[in-house]
């Protein structure tokens, strides 16, 4: 298993897109883009099914006696698909990066499409293999809960250890590509799922994800209080996290290297997913991604400054909806940029925030309605300041066109230029 190459190095591109992001050298982009066909090419030779090992001479299976399965973290890998879905995903959303185009993603959807041709529905989750108690927790099934169930795995005897449909990879496809093809994927698993997709389960894994399901409802207008109780759920498990902490030991006598994912207080899935718009970066070595990046101008710094908050509260294929608050007392500027590297395009912006007359007469006893009112302006950048005068919410929508831009890392010193 230490000979040769395995699919789950497609992670490995992302060491290269991220040095590709800052100046743009050609090679970094090249490399990973040739490795990534490399893997296509294999996949189409093998009927859609990708890979999980190559030889030192380029052969599919040939330190595994012709094999395509059997490579390290590969499909006979206690994780199978889970492993190998990731880090398809993350070198798909990588050459979207470099090329801003989706001709590569069927890297992350042939092994999607593979075992989902093979998938049944079925029940007792919980005993179905390592992964399977996991899965139970996750989805609150009780023995006689049916789900959609693929195979995780393949070996001598063909695919076997079947567990529910992976959510990430497949809201992932669907939130960079919005292809009808991509949203019919999570329509059929959902149709075909018994559990409650609104739910929000209070649970945290170490890959800071699991809440698709939900999320993804909130975005189809169909889970509206999310928002609340998402972020309830997250300051839980910082809770949780803390206590656990405080009752352990200052290392683990067995040396165990779960211990510190266990306990890690450090909770961004929630955020990211209401915040930026993006589902949160695949924990196997992915990218950041984000609809809508914010920075703090006054500070010149990524994130949100002191005393505001944002939510984003739709998408619709490439608009987005989002709402800022200043709770204090002083203005803050708020720098957005259409995607995580400025790859998208802000055309027009329509805000709206309360009409003149409040806070009106201090003689009267009657608080004025806050009649909102609303203003159109075009944009034709990545980058939008917005500036909240002390005690200020606005809500935004922006009609964006996507990869419109060449990606590169951003910076948040303030231009001056468009504001709102």
């Amino acid at each position: 298993m230490g000979r040769g190459d395995t699919v789950v190095n497609l992670a490995a591109t992302t060491l290269a897109v991220n040095a590709w992001l800052y100046d743009h050298e050609p090679a970094f982009a090249e490399w990973a883009l040739e490795y990534i066909d490399a893997w296509r090419e294999r996949a189409a030779a093998n009927r859609g099914a990708l890979p999980d090992n190559v030889g030192p001479t380029g052969a599919v299976g040939e330190l595994h006696g012709g094999a395509w399965w059997g490579g390290h973290y590969g499909w006979t890998w206690p994780h199978g698909l889970h492993s190998i879905g990731a880090a398809a995903t993350v070198a798909s959303l990588n050459a979207v990066v470099l090329t801003g185009e989706l001709d590569r993603l069927d890297l992350a959807r042939d092994p999607l499409d593979t075992v989902l041709g093979h998938a049944e529905v079925s029940d007792r989750i919980a005993e179905r293999g390592n992964l399977g108690p996991g899965w139970a927790e996750k989805l609150g099934a009780t023995p006689d809960t049916r789900e959609l169930l693929v195979p995780y795995r393949h070996g001598p005897d063909g695919w076997f250890d079947f567990h529910p449909v992976p959510l990430s990879p497949l809201l992932w496809l669907g939130w960079v590509s919005d292809a009808e093809t991509d949203r019919d994927r999570v329509a059929r698993v959902h149709a075909a799922s018994e559990s409650d997709w609104s739910a929000v389960r209070w649970f945290r894994d170490k890959e800071e994800q699991g809440h698709e399901a939900p999320w993804h409802e909130y975005l189809e207008g169909r889970n509206i209080d999310y928002p609340e109780r998402a972020l309830e759920m997250a300051i839980g498990q910082v809770l949780r996290q803390r206590a656990l902490i405080a009752e352990a030991p200052d290392a683990p006598e067995d040396g165990d290297i779960h211990f510190w994912q266990r306990l890690n207080p450090v909770v961004t899935e929630v955020l990211t997913q209401l915040v930026t718009g993006a589902p949160p970066a695949v924990y196997y070595g992915g990218l950041t991604f984000a609809r809508l990046a914010v920075g703090d101008a006054d500070r010149s710094r990524p994130g949100l400054p002191p005393g505001v908050a944002m939510l984003v509260s739709g998408i619709r294929g490439d608009d987005v909806t989002a709402e800022l608050v200043n709770t204090g007392d002083t203005e803050r500027v708020v720098v957005l940029t259409a995607g995580a590297f400025g790859e998208d395009t802000i055309d027009e912006v329509t805000y709206s925030g309360a009409a003149p007359g409040y806070p009106g007469d201090p003689h009267s006893y009657a608080i004025p309605p806050t009649v909102p009112s609303s203003s159109t302006h075009r944009i034709g950048s990545s980058r939008l300041e917005v500036v909240l005068p002390p005690r200020t919410r606005i809500a935004l929508q922006l009609t964006i066109t996507r990869r419109a831009n060449v990606a590169a890392h951003q910076t948040y010193i303030p231009t001056k230029q468009e504001k709102a």
